[in-house]
């Protein structure tokens, strides 16, 4: 098990992935899994290509029900990691923010 779950609702722009991947990338702590949760199409040629040369855990779920709230009740009921973190793809994280947060949780 891991620190952290971070998970990233998705239906459309998926190679934005591939942009948030990169800030995951590089973090200054890898304790973490990323979750990505499409409601949309399929993906899972996309997953493949995010897995390949990465340093930490991709885990890929496609589900029928709609929506971002419907995505986070999913996560609550599907991880065993202390901490959960919804991180959409419009975000961006400093190099150390993972690592921030999980040292704030803790305090």
């Amino acid at each position: 098990m891991k620190q952290i779950a971070i998970y990233t609702p998705i239906n459309v722009n998926y190679d934005s992935l591939f942009t948030l991947k990169g800030y995951l990338d590089k973090q200054t702590t890898k304790a973490f899994v990323w979750h990505i949760i499409s409601w949309g199409d399929d993906i899972r040629d996309i997953i493949e290509c995010l897995r390949s040369n990465s340093h930490f855990e991709i885990l890929y779920d496609k589900i029928s029900a709609r929506g971002k709230y419907k995505v986070t009740e999913y996560m609550f009921n599907h991880t065993d990691e202390p901490y959960i973190l919804g991180c959409p793809c419009e975000f961006t994280l400093k190099e150390n923010a993972i690592e921030t947060i999980i040292k704030q949780w803790q305090e």
